[in-house]
């Protein structure tokens, strides 16, 4: 079982209606937490004071009592308030929830990638760990919550854009003069809103950049507008054309500088072909942006700027690395799906480098073409692991937040909240993996916390390799008790795909926490066969004490059997409640 702790409190003096005094307040309290029904932060604040002495005379309750009892004892009284305003006005006393703390770091949840990774390419990309879930339990939030300064819809940060501070811009007031990079065009400027000033130009974007060897560069002085044609949006190199090898495509680069925001509209997207390289790089001061002109326009005239799913494409990056229906780069006619052109991925190249995304922040996206065809927020298409993808924040898809397309990338550091279908996808031969990601369901709608397939349900893919072997560590995946898609669970795997995952928790699915939706699963994808799909859960922690189907469900009761008995192979795979704030920071122990 979890070992348990408790706040510590020592008592250097007691006064009426029963303060401590004599003690510094403990620096550990977050929503959830001691004293802290309501708020996040470092210390209670007058918010919390009064709802705990509403709770005591009976007008409110809270969903963890304990919390509103810092005396150290239930049940709640108006001396807990007392307690808690002392506390929030920062007075020298202590509290003691008698909550029991479970304990999300320990050495027992040690993950070593040189032990846990099967594949030698993928090792270096992992770091160790011993905790559960995407944030270190034994860090303060200043050091160890790393969505903080940068992440949209998560700390109050509803319009994380504005203008750089590093770049060509390098905190100048933007200033509009007609100027735009070789290759874009300058079609007017805008005024931005208060408290920002200035003007940038609006630089439209070609349908298509592929001259050999050359480089294109997106200055964070002007706002850039994806092509409006009828090809999809803007398309980086020529690797899409049927019959295209690395040695034959152009090698088109496209450069992001931090703080550069990026608009498109329906059916539009941003697409690096095969042979393109991307470097995108944000900064956590200066997130790159790419959002709806929609959006944009509703910011700039004074609006709340927040914008809705499928407002425009999407962002698409392509490679040659392996996919399992289709390894020849010159006859494969593998095309990814949600954009009005056809553009080829796929080769023989796992090392295939397409380049380094760092810190963007992807919003409203997910065009539907109609029967399924949908464009996600960020599609990796057969990338291989030597491909850099960090600090990553998708908001508001119209379809899935991430999804990967065979290869082998390794991503890490990413936040999806309030995806249409899925959040993490992966299919058709994806072994890569991701670390330090957190999922956050919307109440409104939503699938899979995670889905994973070895490809479409067919049995052809039974025999297809490389066999789809994700690897995933460090996740965070809340899920929603009201979501209205026909499976609402945790983790969904289907079609054949091998499973790793180490030191995560998944809480509050409305179906059910792990789903096995094919039965053949059972006989080639969850625990049986090769070392190819080989799966694995360890240091998993599930929490759905309201989940209609529980912690485990199949499409035949073979199937729940089967992920049953996998989850509890391993005694550190355990069902208790990890008692997470709104967007996954674990309760602290002192």
């Amino acid at each position: 079982m979890p070992r348990k702790s408790v706040f510590n409190v020592t008592y250097a003096g007691v006064l009426a209606l029963g303060l401590t005094v004599g003690l510094a307040p403990l620096a550990h309290a977050y929503q959830g937490s001691c004293s802290q029904p309501k708020s996040s932060g470092a210390a209670p604040v007058a918010t919390d004071c009064l709802f705990i002495l509403r709770a005591a005379v009976g007008s409110a309750t809270c969903d963890k009592p304990c919390i509103c009892q810092p005396k150290g004892t239930g049940p709640t009284k108006a001396s807990d308030a007392l307690l808690c305003l002392f506390t929030s006005v920062g007075q020298p006393v202590a509290t003691d929830c008698p909550c029991g703390l479970p304990d999300l770091e320990a050495s027992d949840y040690a993950f070593d990638p040189a032990a846990d990774i099967a594949d030698p390419n993928l090792r270096s990309r992992f770091v160790r760990t011993n905790f559960l879930g995407a944030f270190s339990q034994d860090q303060d939030p200043s050091v160890g919550d790393w969505t903080q300064g940068w992440t949209v819809m998560l700390h109050g940060n509803n319009t994380v854009w504005h203008p750089a501070s590093s770049g060509t811009l390098n905190g100048a007031t933007p200033n509009a003069d007609g100027v735009c990079p070789a290759g874009t065009t300058d079609i007017g400027n805008t005024n931005l809103p208060s408290p920002f000033v200035g003007t940038m130009d609006i630089c439209q974007m070609a349908d298509r950049y592929a001259t050999q060897n050359a480089t294109l560069t997106l200055t964070n002085d002007n706002v850039y507008r994806l092509a409006d044609v009828g090809t999809g949006g803007t398309l980086i190199g020529d690797g899409d054309a049927a019959g295209k090898t690395p040695a034959t495509a152009s090698n088109q680069k496209l450069v992001i500088e931090p703080g550069t925001m990026i608009l498109g509209d329906v059916q539009e997207a941003l697409i690096v072909t095969r042979g393109a390289q991307v470097f995108v790089n944000g900064t956590k001061a200066d997130p790159v942006e790419m959002n709806s002109i929609t959006t944009w326009n509703d910011w700039v005239a004074g609006g709340t700027g927040l914008g809705a799913r499928r407002q425009w494409g999407g962002f698409v990056v392509t490679g040659f690395a392996n996919v399992n229906f289709c390894n020849a780069p010159v006859t494969c006619d593998a095309t990814v799906e949600g954009v009005n052109a056809v553009v080829r991925y796929g080769g023989t190249d796992n090392a295939w480098n397409a380049g380094s995304i760092q810190y963007v922040v992807i919003r409203n996206s997910g065009f539907d073409l109609g029967g399924g065809n949908d464009l996600n927020g960020l599609t990796l298409y057969a990338l291989g692991y030597p491909t850099v993808v960090s600090y990553v924040n998708v908001d508001n898809a119209g379809d899935d937040a991430i999804e990967f397309f065979g290869g082998s990338i390794v991503l890490d550091h990413a936040v999806t909240k309030g995806a249409l279908d899925d959040n993490i996808d992966s299919d058709v031969g994806f072994t890569g993996g991701a670390q330090f990601v957190v999922v956050i369901q919307d109440a409104d709608d939503g699938d899979k916390a995670i889905e994973a397939d070895n490809g479409p349900g067919t049995s052809a893919f039974t025999t297809l390799f490389p066999r789809s072997l994700p690897n995933y560590i460090n996740f965070t995946l809340i899920n929603s008790t009201t979501a209205s898609s026909s499976t609402p669970v945790g983790i969904g795997m289907r079609t054949f795909t091998g499973f790793n995952m180490w030191n995560s928790i998944q809480t509050s699915a409305e179906r059910a926490g792990i789903r096995s939706e094919n039965a053949t699963v059972t006989n080639t994808g969850v625990g049986i066969g090769g070392s190819e799909n080989t799966s694995a859960f360890h240091n998993l922690v599930l929490w759905n004490p309201t989940a209609t189907k529980g912690n485990f469900e199949g499409s035949t009761n073979a199937d729940t059997a089967n992920v049953s008995t996998l989850f509890n192979s391993d005694p550190n795979n355990q069902s208790f409640d990890p008692m997470l704030g709104s967007y996954g920071y674990p309760n602290q122990v002192p």
